[in-house]
């Protein structure tokens, strides 16, 4: 599933929940950030939660991110891999 497809299921997925226009819009772009970093993987399955805690380490002490957009950022990718690829994890 492309980027653009995990986008649209996730936007769409959290508009069933009845999440509010402002958190979708959130998540949709907190997630379009991961996606964009992990475009070398082809589908969901193939990121292993080392590359995913990875990331999250990267946005914390090189991009210097605060605490509630680390919140934020494990909040949407935790809602990708439950709504789009039914799936829970562990970050």
């Amino acid at each position: 599933m492309d980027s653009e497809t995990i986008l649209k299921t996730l936007h769409d997925r959290l508009k069933v929940q009845r999440y509010a226009n402002n958190t979708i819009k959130s998540y949709c772009g907190y997630a379009q950030i991961f996606l964009e970093y992990m475009n070398k993987y082809r589908t969901l399955n193939e990121i292993p939660n080392a590359e995913i805690e990875g990331f999250i380490n990267e946005k914390v002490f090189q991009d210097n991110i605060s605490a509630s957009y680390q919140r934020s950022l494990v909040g949407a990718i935790k809602k990708i891999y439950e709504l789009v690829n039914n799936q829970s994890i562990e970050l």
